[in-house]
């Protein structure tokens, strides 16, 4: 009898644990993009893996541009240096203007603002659904960046998306 109380007893917290991940799955699995890292033995869910398969994406679809870059890697880099974050927001920054920019020259001369520049080329064929896939995947990074509460990326991957959204930016000013 104590042996079975004591088997009982050890398989207690083990299966409450379970039956509460059970319970709270949807929760949890809306939770799931906001976290910056999640680590369980070989899996590995962060900011990090998403910038680079956005970089992928860019680097595969959307061709470079030269001459028109107008974001200053240097700053970037010392901002990136002193908060990671505060990157990640400059870079998209300069993303948002460029899309602006773009709308207006391409026919919208009323777009003032980020989303109406998205809107407009969602309407319009002026840009490849790659190019809007990538502002979307952007923008959510950025989101996350700047909602999520305790987040800070590393140094690498804040520049790794400051790169990215200049190629970006770069793309969009060139037509």
């Amino acid at each position: 009898m104590a042996f079975s109380a004591n088997i009982i007893g050890s398989l207690a917290w083990p299966v409450s644990v379970v039956i509460g991940i059970f319970l709270l799955r949807g929760h949890i699995a809306k939770a799931l993009p906001f976290l910056r890292k999640l680590k369980y033995g070989d899996i590995e869910l962060d900011f990090g893996r998403r910038v680079r398969e956005v970089k992928e994406e860019v680097e595969k679809h959307l061709p470079a541009r030269p001459g028109t870059a107008t974001l200053d890697t240097g700053t970037i880099m010392r901002v990136a240096g002193i908060d990671p974050k505060a990157a990640v927001l400059a870079a998209w920054a300069e993303v948002e203007c460029a899309a602006i920019e773009s709308a207006r020259r391409l026919g919208n001369a009323e777009v003032t603002k980020p989303h109406q520049a998205l809107s407009y080329f969602e309407r319009h064929s002026h840009v490849g659904p790659n190019l809007i896939s990538v502002l979307h995947d952007l923008r959510h990074l950025r989101d996350q960046a700047a909602h999520a509460p305790d987040f800070q990326p590393d140094t690498s991957i804040a520049l790794e998306y400051a790169t990215t959204a200049a190629a970006v930016a770069n793309f969009l000013r060139s037509f």
